[in-house]
């Protein structure tokens, strides 16, 4: 097969710090898509969170560890399953936060 390019070498040396930025900008998407509730909100976060998490473990284990596609493909599928937990998360978080402003007295004003 040839080297391995210089962009993928990179990439697997800052392999940390990749996966560091990407679960960190797919829990700020979540947190956005939450906030923002858009009508199909809680399907986006769903599928959001559980591509998040999968392509990162896929490009984790395919360029960083090196790993053959099937094993790669593998913690995909992981990494997926750990997206349903975090989407989950953020559902509990926001159904928590929806009861605490329903049960909240109203303001009255003067």
């Amino acid at each position: 097969m040839g080297g391995t390019s210089p962009g993928v070498t990179a990439l697997a040396d800052h392999m940390g710090a990749f996966i560091l930025a990407s679960l960190g900008l797919t829990y700020l998407i979540g947190l956005i898509l939450m906030l923002a509730k858009p009508t199909e909100w809680r399907l986006t976060l769903w599928l959001w969170q559980v591509m998040g998490f999968g392509l990162t473990c896929f490009v984790m284990a395919w360029i960083g560890l090196r790993t053959s596609l099937g094993e790669s493909i593998m913690l995909a599928l992981a990494g997926g399953g750990v997206g349903v937990l975090a989407a989950w998360r953020w559902y509990a978080i926001a159904a928590e936060v929806r009861a605490l402003t329903r049960r909240r007295p109203p303001v009255r004003r003067l």
